[in-house]
């Protein structure tokens, strides 16, 4: 993995989490307007928010074919940076630099262009390919409006078929996907499927320190609790927590509702006892 050199100890357990919700997209925040240095491409200017969470922001750049993912780190104290987004980001840089190593996977998810981290502003950033295409979500959604027509019924297979394929493939190198989803997986607009969000993969170098890995996920969907339980005890996911996603992804996309959801009360809830899915978060502190 790439290192990032700078002494840092943990401190004060702090009430942030590692479980990440979707925000609604702006046009301008904070990072809008930063300007970064990347290798081979020189300075790239970052310009409106396409995507956001809680914990992360993709944004388009001056650059046409490179979005930056940025993670923010400020957690109100000035000598430290917020342990969850960090371990997001060193877990996402990681899985990127396991699968740039498996050349037949290379093709499968976005190109890399760098990724840095700046403890005095307290943000870090993963620079990556633009896909031109559409998620699989969005696109069975427009598609039902439509009365699915037979054209785009093949053309859904094809690409269910080939993303299931993908995923074969992933597994042959030991990487679990773990989330699995419609929104994670991206239709090209030129055919052809990519897969996105690698922050949640299992990959081997986690195999010998599984109750250190951090899970980041969506909190209204119940295979959270199963899987970070299994991980919490230091029980390795495994090909099948794959199937059961996929399955509970084709039944999202058939019916544009998940049977795992939770509903928001019920949600707010879990998040209010920790001890159900035992997170451990904190600062680091800079020294």
């Amino acid at each position: 993995m790439t290192a990032f050199v700078r002494k840092l100890r943990i401190c004060t357990p702090s009430d942030e989490g590692t479980v990440k919700a979707d925000a609604p997209e702006s046009s301008a925040d904070k990072y809008s307007g930063l300007t970064i240095d990347l290798v081979g491409l020189g300075k790239v200017q970052l310009t409106h928010v396409l995507k956001s969470n809680t914990e992360t922001r993709i944004y388009h750049t001056t650059q046409p074919r490179v979005v930056v993912k940025m993670f923010d780190l400020s957690c109100g104290k000035p000598d430290e940076i917020s342990y969850g987004p960090y371990m997001s980001f060193s877990l996402e840089l990681a899985n990127f630099e396991d699968i740039l190593g498996a050349e037949d996977l290379r093709p499968l998810v976005p190109a890399y262009y760098g990724a840095n981290i700046n403890y005095d502003k307290k943000y870090a950033f993963i620079a990556m390919e633009y896909l031109e295409g559409q998620d699989l979500k969005s696109w069975c959604a427009e598609a039902s409006s439509g009365g699915y027509e037979t054209e785009w019924v093949e053309e859904f297979k094809e690409a269910v078929y080939e993303a299931l394929t993908i995923m074969t493939r992933f597994h042959r190198h030991g990487i679990i996907l773990i989330d699995f989803k419609p929104d994670n997986i991206i239709r090209l607009r030129e055919r052809g499927i990519k897969f996105v969000d690698l922050g949640a993969f299992f990959t081997p170098r986690h195999y010998g320190q599984t109750d250190k890995y951090v899970y980041s996920a969506t909190p209204d969907y119940a295979e959270l609790l199963i899987d970070a339980s299994n991980v919490q005890a230091g029980v390795p996911p495994t090909e099948a927590s794959d199937i059961f996603s996929a399955g509970v992804a084709l039944f999202e996309l058939a019916t544009d509702a998940s049977r795992l959801e939770i509903e928001d009360g019920t949600a707010d809830e879990i998040l209010k006892n920790p001890a159900i899915f035992l997170f451990r978060d904190s600062q680091i502190r800079i020294s």
